[in-house]
Order: structure tokens, then C-alpha cells, then sequence
């Protein structure tokens, strides 16, 4: 589906795929089929075994995993994981609890404010939640948290940058109960605590 009608969904959870000999020539059509995606935000995480009933297809994965190395685009976030610690009953639900937490770790883990993204500055991060918004997930990503963590490493050496953001993080989510105590916690760092009571 992915190759094929990438069309039908954005998010793939692979648990011990089939695709020993070739099996519907995914292997060797992969890297052409992989170059012809849209500009939509899309997540595959794969996972295999060595059980008896996965080795046959473990050199497969390994093509198919050459193969996105080679022509993933960008707009494609994947992992390939060799799991050779569950058995493969227990398979399933460890990928699939695994993958989940993969494909939302945008959603609930904030940008360090040492990421390549944080580094650009708070347009960046912005435009980066607006992009998860519109093209991963369909509905508002708060960009808050890695605002935060921005306007935080900047507080002992450009205070005046850190209070700019902290400001402007409550602009952006006014009814943020976070946003005020961050401030607060701000001013009663630089010794302010008037303003902090006030924040």
C-alpha cells in the first residue's frame, strides 16, 4: 500500500513481513516506486525476528531497507528494527506498541533547543508544528514545548531574547496555564519577583 496507493494512509506498522522470494516484487520496486511520493508527511516502522518463520524473509528486509535508505524521501520518516529479543508471538504487540510511540513522538516529545530545528530559531519551530499540522496529522500540533525549551537555554546568557519568547508563547496560546507559569518562573530567576506574583 505504501508503494502502491500511498494515497490511502500515512502512518504504516510492519510486524514480520512476508516478503521472502521476492514477494510481490516489493524488494526490487521499492526504490522507484519511493522516489514518485507527494510532499505528504509519512511514518513506516518495520520490525522482524529470527524465528523460524521470519528468517526466510530477514535478506528481504534488508533489501527493502537498502531501498529506503537509498530513495526515502524526506517527507518519509522510517525505521527498520531487528528485534532478536521477543519471541514472535509476542511480535506483533511489541511493534505495535513500539510504532505508535514512533509516530507520535513529534506530537508529545518537544524539540531540544540544541535540534537542528530549534537552532534556526522560533519561526522555525513554528513552521515546523504548522507543517506536522497540515501534512502528518490533520489537526493543530502545539509547538509550546520546544518554544520553551528555546526561550529556557537562552535565559542565563540573553535573558532579553528568553523574555521575547516567553512573551510571545503566551501571544500564541493565551489560555495556557504553562505558558503564564514560565514567565513567572522567568522573572523570579532574574530576581523579579514582583513580576513573577504578576505573571
Amino acid at each position: 500500500i505504501l508503494l502502491n496507493r500511498p494515497q490511502l494512509f500515512t502512518g504504516y506498522i510492519l510486524a514480520s513481513p512476508t516478503l521472502g522470494d521476492n514477494m510481490f516484487n516489493i524488494s526490487q520496486s521499492a526504490v522507484e516506486k519511493l522516489k514518485s511520493k507527494d510532499d505528504k508527511l509519512r511514518y513506516l516502522y518495520l520490525s522482524i525476528g529470527e524465528h523460524q518463520f521470519e528468517k526466510n524473509h530477514i535478506d528481504e528486509v534488508k533489501k527493502f531497507e537498502y531501498a529506503l535508505s537509498q530513495a526515502a524521501p524526506s517527507t518519509l520518516e522510517w525505521q527498520v528494527v531487528y528485534n532478536l529479543t521477543n519471541n514472535y508471538m509476542s511480535q506483533p504487540i511489541v511493534t505495535l506498541i513500539n510504532g505508535i510511540e514512533g509516530l507520535f513522538a513529534d506530537k508529545f516529545t518537544p524539540l531540544a533547543a540544541d535540534s537542528t530545528i530549534s537552532q534556526q530559531g522560533a519561526d522555525a519551530i513554528i513552521a515546523h508544528y504548522q507543517q506536522l499540522s497540515a501534512k502528518k496529522y490533520g489537526f493543530e500540533i502545539n509547538a509550546e514545548g520546544s518554544l520553551k525549551n528555546l526561550a529556557e537555554s537562552w535565559v542565563t546568557t540573553e535573558p532579553n531574547k528568553a523574555e521575547a519568547l516567553f512573551n510571545r508563547i503566551i501571544t500564541l496560546y493565551p489560555e495556557s496555564s504553562y505558558a503564564q507559569s514560565s514567565l513567572a518562573a522567568f522573572y523570579a530567576s532574574q530576581g523579579n519577583l514582583e513580576q513573577a506574583i504578576a505573571a
